[in-house]
């Protein structure tokens, strides 16, 4: 199942390209040389992983090779940044995500780039499920529970996420 997914996604993927700027003109012999597809996050992620999958399945499909660059930093925020500033050819895709997307537009105030005007998104690639657990030791039980706890205890908790 999920093979099929990025199968569609790298499908998808070739036909239209996420890119920096406006649209690329149409060109006869696309792709002509090496496409770059950035992953805005360390390698080993769910993003780099299926960033990989695609390009390999891509670079298959097309007889070009597809490499990914990883740029991780500022919560995607860096990669985002480089390919905004990558000609419009089509040769330099986004990998992008939710958090170099759209969390980080509320959370910087300046990330880097103009989301509306520099990218052109085209499918969603992956989807990935996310959980919030505590140590079975943490009285709390529910989300509202461990927002009173922390509440109660200011500095006391910590915690570990893969971004923001």
């Amino acid at each position: 199942m999920l093979r099929r997914a990025l199968l569609i996604g790298a499908a998808a993927l070739l036909g239209t390209g996420v890119y920096a700027g406006t649209n690329a003109s149409a060109q006869e012999n696309y792709p002509t040389r090496v496409i770059t597809l950035v992953v805005p996050y360390a390698p080993g992620g769910a993003t780099d992983i299926i960033g990989r999958v695609i390009a390999e399945e891509v670079s298959n499909s097309i007889g070009q090779r597809v490499i990914v660059e990883n740029w991780p930093g500022a919560a995607g925020s860096l990669g985002a940044a480089a390919v905004s500033r990558a000609a419009a050819d089509g040769y330099t895709l986004l990998m992008g995500a939710l958090t170099s997307h759209s969390i980080n537009m509320s959370l910087q105030a300046k990330p880097g780039f103009d989301l509306k005007q520099s990218f052109a998104p085209i499918t969603l690639t992956g989807n990935v499920g996310l959980a919030l657990v505590v140590n079975p030791a943490v009285e709390a039980k529910s989300v509202q529970e461990l927002v009173a706890l922390a509440k109660a205890q200011p500095g006391k908790l910590s915690y570990a996420s893969a971004g923001v």
